[in-house]
């Protein structure tokens, strides 16, 4: 006694290459649903064996022919189940006998003619039950039946893994059960598969070899379209900005306490990636260095192209494109326009960039600008991608601006905001001297130890970008009697740019520690009265004091009341001849 079910659908009418998607997106699901099956077994690997339970056998069926009402319904196929008074009960593991069998009654409709039929039927025999699975469809071929279930044989080569087959008669095995079928061309196949009430218990190895060669094949050829390997994400906090580094070069800068959910994918050759961002309120800024990334808020989604953008998502969603251009829905936002998005889609100019611009360094660092706006962001940063910490954001109602910074080269990035749309931002390179002009304040004012304290904070950051704190800490150690180290520093800082009044600096360092010829090699041309005194002490000391007279006679001419000309003029001969005079200080 049975009932006859009948699934009827009209077939809906696509084009050809909604076809071809819909194959592809078919047959990459079913590969993706094996390979996450064969992942999922480490869930089990303690108990070795896989769990049964006590399952209604017709009930089962009926799930499995639920499930393929869509492709049942497009090929318009009539279905009839023999649907058993009494339920069938088996003990089993259900997921996998379900996979097998899905298995087996898919192929008989994938393989049916349109408007076809399926006939299935349950039968109780001895210790067990038998499943009929017919259908009308194409049928196979003499030579083919003995290799309908290998691994990877399809007998359409466009449509079908060929591991499907392979599998369920893996599975059904396992379980101590057998399957057969029947066959000829043009009439349709008939699959007979035999369980036992109380099925085996599937070793997980055997379900691993299963499926462990279509893995090592499918994974590979998938992978390299669908991008299936997590991207190695780096996340760097820097002044309360979190940065957001994805392993393909896309670089995103948003407030560390925003959430976002971020998707990042990647295939095994590192050829292509699958990148997406959630946005709840968040301000986001993205540079994706050429790659594709699909941004979702609350009121739409986007994706771009090579494109610098950011993002605020708060009650509405607003795009400031700053490079190359973004996509939503049929809308295209280009460089310096933006997109609004709240109850309705909106492309507008972005708001005017900032004019003027003016950095200056002296007794602090000032920033200031022009614009027709009352709101900035600004961000501050070593790098002049603005992707590497230290990174310093500001957000400010003022056209001027002085923050506190370590010495250095640095880049500033500012950008006008009106209706939370951005202004295309104006970056300018810099050189901070914050700490320098304090420890030259000090040292003027002859607090040698503050000076001390603020030139080694500058010479620690400055990088080569200026030789004026190298040279000041030369002057502070030289005051200190730390000539060596003092002659370091002038050597540094000769390397970054020259100064002409360092001369005398390291022309005293060379005097001090009695390396007089040294001294005469750095002042051949003394102009000043200190070099030219220097110069005739340095005489003295090499003991050509005629020489040194006749530069200290050119003091006093010009200057006849220098006090210390006139001492060494004055000295006894026979301190003269000894070279012993008043050093200098």
């Amino acid at each position: 006694m049975g009932i006859k079910l009948t699934l009827t659908l009209a077939l809906k009418k696509t084009d050809n290459i909604n076809n071809l998607i819909e194959k592809a997106h078919k047959g990459l699901d079913e590969s993706i649903d094996l390979i996450k099956d064969y992942l999922n077994l480490e869930q089990y690997k303690k108990t070795k064996f896989l769990k049964h339970s006590s399952i209604y056998l017709n009930s089962l069926i009926e799930e499995i022919l639920h499930e393929l009402e869509s492709e049942i319904n497009k090929k318009n196929l009539i279905v009839y189940y023999n649907v058993p008074e009494e339920n069938l009960i088996i003990k089993t593991n259900k997921e996998w006998l379900k996979k097998a069998l899905l298995n087996i009654i898919h192929n008989s409709v994938k393989y049916n003619k349109l408007n076809g039929s399926l006939f299935i039927n349950i039968e109780e025999v001895k210790n067990g039950y038998l499943i009929i699975v017919k259908d009308t469809g194409i049928g196979i071929h003499e030579e083919d039946k003995e290799k309908i279930f290998e691994k990877y044989y399809t007998k359409d080569k466009k449509d079908g893994s060929g591991i499907g087959l392979n599998f369920s008669k893996t599975v059904i095995e396992s379980l101590g059960g057998k399957i057969s079928f029947d066959s000829k061309p043009g009439k349709g196949t008939v699959f007979y598969i035999y369980l036992p009430k109380v099925s085996k218990k599937i070793k997980l190895k055997i379900l691993a070899s299963a499926l462990a060669g279509f893995i090592l094949v499918s994974f590979i050829a998938i992978d390299y379209f669908y991008c299936l390997i997590p991207q190695k994400i780096k996340i760097e906090i820097s002044d309360g900005i979190k940065i957001i580094k994805f392993e393909n070069g896309i670089v995103a800068k948003v407030d560390k306490n925003d959430k976002i959910k971020i998707i990042a994918y990647k295939n095994l050759f590192n050829t292509k990636t699958r990148n997406k961002l959630i946005l709840q309120k968040s301000d986001i800024e993205i540079a994706t260095n050429g790659n594709k990334i699909q941004i979702v808020t609350p009121n739409t989604s986007f994706t771009n192209l090579g494109t610098k953008f950011e993002t605020i998502s708060k009650n509405k969603t607003a795009v400031s494109v700053f490079q190359g251009k973004i996509k939503n829905k049929k809308t295209v936002v280009k460089s310096d326009e933006g997109l609004i998005v709240a109850k309705t889609i909106q492309k507008v100019p972005l708001p005017d960039k900032i004019t003027f611009l003016q950095i200056k360094n002296k007794p602090k660092l000032v920033i200031k600008w022009q614009s027709s706006y009352n709101f900035f962001k600004i961000l501050i940063s070593k790098d002049s991608s603005f992707s590497n910490p230290p990174i310093y954001g500001f957000n400010i109602s003022n056209k001027i601006f002085s923050p506190d910074i370590n010495d250095g080269e640095w880049y500033i990035n500012i950008k006008a905001k009106h209706n939370d749309l951005y202004s295309l931002p104006v970056i300018k390179k810099f050189i901070s001297l914050n700490n320098y002009y304090q420890a030259l304040n000090y040292y003027k004012n002859n607090n040698i130890q503050k000076a001390l304290e603020f030139i080694k904070k500058s010479v620690l950051t400055i990088k080569k970008a200026s030789p004026l704190p190298y040279y000041l800490y030369a002057k502070i150690l030289f005051k200190l009697k730390n000539y060596a180290k003092a002659l370091k520093y002038i050597k540094e800082g000769e390397k970054v740019g020259q100064k002409e009044e360092i001369k005398l600096l390291k022309a005293k360092i060379f005097y001090q520690t009695r390396k007089y010829k040294k001294v005469l090699e750095i002042l051949k041309k003394p102009s000043s009265e200190e070099e030219k005194l220097l110069v005739a002490k340095a005489y003295y000391k090499l003991g050509k004091y005629k020489t040194a007279n006749k530069y200290l006679y050119r003091i006093l001419e010009k200057n006849p009341d220098n006090k210390e000309a006139k001492k060494f003029l004055t000295l006894p001969a026979k301190l003269k001849k000894e070279g012993i005079f008043y050093e200098f200080n």
